[in-house]
Order: structure tokens, then C-alpha cells, then sequence
């Protein structure tokens, strides 16, 4: 191919210059354009750096409350066997084991408050009032007993076994006051049949009886022949305490004759 005409040649490198000209011109305008600041590079570090601190935070959170959650357990498990070793019928001497348990209660309360560690304080108290000589030593545990039964039904109104042990401590300092009525009520309301609280619940209901009206007998009634059906013994200590052997044998005739056959087969051995 032949060498191009001077002039074109000439054309041609004026328009390189040209093109050459602009893109510095439009790199420069773009430079110009960019907001001051961090560069893009050390924006993306900063950030990456901002997860795992955050990340460490939620970790170091999580991790805690898994040691606080653990603790507190620990600590329940150590007051409850505690408690279950105390013979609330023949111990002579609760109270130190009860102190031991309250006191490893409120520590788990401290790591990881629940319901449960002012319901369990306020049943091993409630028990260990009722081995009181006087009603003036009494005093002081029923106290800490509705102190706690207080707390323990602000975190958890519907709690039924709280409700019975509210209505014991209740008689126990009042009587049959319609707070005492009422408590024991709600219980039965809540959970009707409860192996654990039938007992508690037939002992006060008895006890209180003359004070209640038609719809709470009835309530009773159904108690104590659900105790029956469930622990007959139980039932026959519950009707010695409260001597209300007439009126427990008057609801559980409403029921099955087993069940009153059984009853008064024990009662006579």
C-alpha cells in the first residue's frame, strides 16, 4: 500500500490529539465530580470492620446469657433436691435446709430472674410456717412467703400452684376472708385438675367451708373427688387435718362408690 497524501496524515494525527484531549478533559471532570471522602477501598474496610465488632458484641451477649441461664439452673436444681429431701411430716428440724434452698433460689434469681425461684421460695416457706409452735413465730415466714407468692404471681398471673399456696398463707394469716375465697377460686379456675395441688387445695376448701357459697362447695365437691380418684390416702389425711370427715364423704357420694368404699376401707384400718 502506498504512503497516505501530507494532508490526510496531517488529519488524521490532529483528530488522535483531539480524542486524547477530551478523555483527559472527561477523566479530570469525573475526579472533580467524586464527593470528598473516604475512598471506596477503606469505606468497605471500615464497614466490614463495623460487622465483626458488631457480630463480637451479639456473640459476647448470646454467650453471656447462656452462662447466666446455666447458673441459675444449676442453682435450682441444687435447692430442689434440697427440698426434696425434707420430710415435711417427721423432720423435725426443716428450717436450715429451707434456708439453704432460699438462698440458692435468690443467687439464680440473681443470675436469671423466673417466676419460679419466688414460687418455690414461697412454697418452702408456707410448709415450714405451718411447723411453727406459736402464730407469732409463724409470722415472719408467712410474711416472706406472701412477699414472695406476690412477686412470683406479678411475672405469672396464671400461675394455679401460686393461686393455692396464695389461699393457704391467706387462711393461714386471715382466715376465710373473701381474698382467701377468692385465691383459692382462681386456682381451681386455672388448672382443675392438678395432681400436686388437689391436696392444698381440699385442705383450705375444707377448712373454709362454712364460708362459701353454693358455686364454691361445688368447686370442692369436684376437688375432692378428683383427689379421691387420684390418691385416696392423701384424701384420708386431708379429711383427718380438717375433720370434715362428713363433708368429704357427702362429695364423694355424688361421684362412683368405689371411690367412697376405698376412702372409708382406709379410714377404718
Amino acid at each position: 500500500m502506498g504512503a497516505k497524501p501530507r494532508g490526510e496524515a496531517s488529519s488524521v494525527q490532529s483528530d488522535d490529539t483531539r480524542r486524547r484531549d477530551g478523555m483527559r478533559a472527561a477523566s479530570a471532570q469525573s475526579k472533580a465530580d467524586r464527593p470528598a471522602g473516604k475512598s471506596p477501598a477503606r469505606s468497605s474496610a471500615l464497614a466490614r470492620s463495623l460487622s465483626v465488632a458488631a457480630a463480637l458484641i451479639v456473640g459476647a451477649a448470646l454467650c453471656y446469657g447462656g452462662v447466666a441461664q446455666l447458673a441459675a439452673g444449676l442453682l435450682q436444681a441444687r435447692a430442689a433436691a434440697i427440698l426434696s429431701e425434707i420430710d415435711w411430716d417427721k423432720d423435725k428440724a426443716p428450717a436450715a435446709r429451707v434456708a439453704l434452698a432460699v438462698a440458692d433460689l435468690d443467687d439464680a434469681d440473681h443470675w436469671w430472674p423466673q417466676s419460679v425461684n419466688a414460687y418455690d421460695r414461697a412454697t418452702a416457706e408456707a410448709r415450714l410456717a405451718t411447723r411453727s409452735e406459736t402464730a407469732s413465730a409463724a409470722r415472719p415466714t408467712l410474711d416472706a412467703a406472701l412477699r414472695d407468692l406476690g412477686r412470683s404471681l406479678k411475672q405469672d398471673p396464671a400461675n394455679a400452684g401460686a393461686w393455692a399456696w396464695l389461699s393457704f398463707v391467706l387462711f393461714a394469716e386471715q382466715g376465710a376472708s373473701p381474698a382467701t375465697i377468692d385465691s383459692l377460686s382462681l386456682s381451681i379456675e386455672l388448672a382443675r385438675f392438678d395432681p400436686n395441688l388437689l391436696p392444698i387445695r381440699c385442705e383450705v376448701g375444707l377448712f373454709i367451708y362454712p364460708a362459701l357459697d353454693a358455686q364454691g362447695r361445688a368447686a370442692l365437691g369436684d376437688q375432692i373427688r378428683l383427689l379421691g380418684r387420684n390418691s385416696i390416702g392423701d384424701l384420708v389425711e386431708v379429711a383427718r387435718v380438717t375433720h370434715s370427715l362428713n363433708v368429704v364423704i357427702e362429695a364423694l357420694l355424688a361421684g362412683d362408690n368405689r371411690t367412697v368404699i376405698r376412702f372409708l376401707n382406709i379410714l377404718q384400718s
